[in-house]
């Protein structure tokens, strides 16, 4: 189901850690999305107000736990929505305006997050790649040993089917 809740500046919603049960819609208030860095410390990625929503990201992507934590900078209240609810209306099977719409922002919104936590990296010249049109950039069955981000272009992303074709499965651009 859903149900309103309030937090007091300086209190957390949830940590880095906690479990995954919710999605949340800010109704009053403000709060910062922030993650660990290397030293431990927190590092702000996101400051969110009245009409923003957090917590999608651990539903959709199926986690258990919470990537990031997010505390109240001001008195805040929220609508949390449970697993169950947020699962029938952001499901990859409901096509309504309002699911469409929920899992974009989604994306979007986790992408600029996670350009945020790259601008507080170096990133070396020496670190970037640059692959032409048709290179293949990951092979399926491949060992992962690094983490790209798309800077520029477009990139296909596809499954090889048992049958030896293979299924595009998405475009990745910029942020992804």
């Amino acid at each position: 189901g859903s149900f309103s809740r309030t937090f007091e500046k300086g209190a957390y919603v949830f940590k880095e850690g906690d479990p995954v049960d919710a999605f949340f819609v800010i109704t009053s208030g403000a709060c910062e999305v922030r993650v660990a860095g290397p030293d431990g410390k927190e590092r702000l990625i996101a400051t969110l107000g009245a009409g923003d929503f957090f917590g999608e990201t651990g539903l959709l992507e199926g986690r258990s736990v919470r990537a990031a934590s997010v505390f109240a900078t001001a008195p805040l209240e929220v609508l949390a929505i449970d697993r169950k609810v947020f699962n029938e209306v952001a499901s990859v099977h409901n096509s309504s305006a309002l699911s469409t719409s929920m899992r974009e922002r989604a994306e979007a919104r986790q992408r600029a997050r996670l350009l945020k936590v790259f601008e507080n990296m170096s990133v070396s010249l020496s670190q970037r790649r640059r692959f032409g049109k048709g290179a293949v950039v990951y092979q399926q069955g491949s060992p992962a040993q690094l983490f790209y981000i798309v800077n520029e272009g477009e990139l296909e992303m596809s499954v090889n089917k048992p049958d030896g074709g293979s299924v595009r499965v998405k475009t990745l651009r910029p942020g992804d």
